[in-house]
């Protein structure tokens, strides 16, 4: 049954090349599986699993004094990276079942979705609205609930998953998408990506999810597209990825396309992933695939694009996921409080998410180009 529940709500990306470590003694193991144990281990060394939450700002707290983790985050996005990490164990197989022998993740997917049921307010809402970017914070916490209960059919989600969705399903701008405010005639891609996301997870998971609000997230996806080159903008056609002003210079917008790769994932869960946008959209991100370095590390657009490729497939795939996992396992620190995790070295790693972000995004990262 667990293996049934997987495939019913895990979308397949079978096209991942791998390569393979030798330890002596022991049998050859892939790389990628091994810096995903790792990653795992590093999120649950580092949660505090009485509270449930995952401390973006406080989390190295659990680190000896003489070895501490750098790289603390926001804490008013202590519920978005919550939902990171949960998705990162339940992508694993780690539900909130199990002996400690047969999934040691199981206390911390739990204590974690406990933490966001308890954090959700009567209009179904996943945390506090004090950031202007309170729905990324709900977008992603819902898109965690939703997997937890198709992964489970535990009752206790099912609730929490169905009224995440109506908030979500209320907050749409008719015709468009979402963006910081409910209904408030503003939509961007970026908001918009993480809320279809849970949608889908929604539908996937056998929740009523009305059709017409993907319809409409593909016609704001459409109106962000530039014809001529496939290039689709955050808030205008064609136009850049958002940055905050203080990272905008090491960080230039014009060298991601993550707006891009989120625009076709948007039309791929909404059964539109066929025609020029999509042809067009996957030539520009393969002109600019995952690369570690000075102002071109960027994890949002590696997400999406790793998402987005897994539906393309073929050699488009292979080549993409050749690439992310070339910039990302030796980037993966070993030794110390560290070990397992990435440095939060990115736009939004940097001041927002900080380290337990970083290491969320790019365990979900190699977790979806290891299928």
């Amino acid at each position: 049954m667990r293996m049934l529940l997987l495939l019913l709500v895990v979308p397949l990306a079978a096209c991942a090349k791998h390569t393979t470590s030798v330890v002596e003694g022991q049998t050859p193991v892939r790389e990628t599986d091994a810096a995903i144990r790792r990653g795992l281990a590093w999120l649950a060394a580092h949660h505090d699993v009485g509270r449930g939450r995952f401390d973006a700002k406080g989390f190295m707290k659990h680190d000896r004094e003489t070895d501490r983790c750098d790289g603390a985050g926001n804490p008013l996005y202590d519920v978005g990276v919550t939902g990171l990490a949960t998705l990162a164990f339940l992508a694993a197989g780690h539900t909130d079942r199990g002996t400690a022998e047969e999934n040691p993740h199981a206390k911390s997917v739990r204590q974690a979705l406990r933490f966001l049921i308890e954090v959700q307010d009567p209009e179904g809402c996943f945390g506090h609205r004090r950031t202007v970017a309170f729905m990324y914070n709900h977008a992603i916490a819902t898109l965690a609930m939703c997997e937890a209960y198709g992964r489970t059919r535990n009752p206790r989600y099912l609730k929490p998953a169905q009224d995440g969705i109506a908030f979500i399903l209320a907050a749409q701008n008719p015709g468009a998408g979402w963006r910081y405010e409910p209904r408030g005639r503003e939509s961007d891609t970026s908001v918009t990506a993480w809320c279809v996301s849970a949608l889908d997870a929604a539908r996937r998971s056998g929740l009523a999810v009305p059709p017409q609000a993907f319809a409409d997230a593909v016609a704001w996806v459409d109106k962000m597209t530039d014809p001529n080159s496939g290039r689709v903008g955050y808030n205008y056609p064609g136009g850049s990825s958002a940055r905050y002003e203080a990272v905008h210079v090491r960080f230039p917008a014009e060298r991601t396309d993550a707006m891009t790769a989120a625009g076709m994932w948007i039309r791929f869960l909404a059964d539109a992933g066929e025609g020029d946008a999509i042809a067009k959209g996957t030539k520009l991100c393969l002109k600019n695939p995952p690369a570690w370095g000075e102002g071109t590390t960027d994890v949002y657009y590696w997400y999406f694009g790793t998402l987005a490729f897994s539906r393309i497939g073929g050699e488009a795939c292979r080549a993409w996921n050749a690439k992310l996992l070339e910039a990302v396992g030796p980037k993966q620190l070993t030794g110390g409080a560290r070990a397992g995790s990435w440095d939060p070295i990115d736009p939004w790693g940097l001041h927002e998410g900080g380290r337990i972000y970083m290491t969320a995004m790019l365990t979900l990262c190699l977790e979806e180009a290891g299928r």
